[in-house]
């Protein structure tokens, strides 16, 4: 409920997150989902996809096929993909 305090804390986390991280380390997966669903969720798509797409596809590449977080991240992309129509 407090999407804007979300907000700041997911950005926070990247800002400290994605300077020391490879792009493709499954940590920043869990950041850019969560600060994607965030947007998602106070209707900023035009955001909140590209981080929502960068969080499924490094799900899809470094988790098992199936695994529940790579399904929350693609339910999540094509929940934001729809509603943004």
């Amino acid at each position: 409920g407090e999407l804007d305090a979300a907000e700041r804390d997911f950005r926070a986390a990247l800002a400290v997150l994605e300077p020391k991280l490879a792009a493709s380390d499954p940590a920043l997966a869990w950041s850019w989902w969560g600060l994607g669903s965030v947007l998602a969720e106070a209707k900023r798509y035009d955001e909140a996809i590209p981080l929502l797409q960068k969080a499924y596809e490094l799900r899809k590449a470094n988790l098992p096929p199936g695994h529940r977080d790579t399904r929350d991240a693609e339910e999540s992309l094509k929940s934001a993909l729809k509603s943004r129509m």
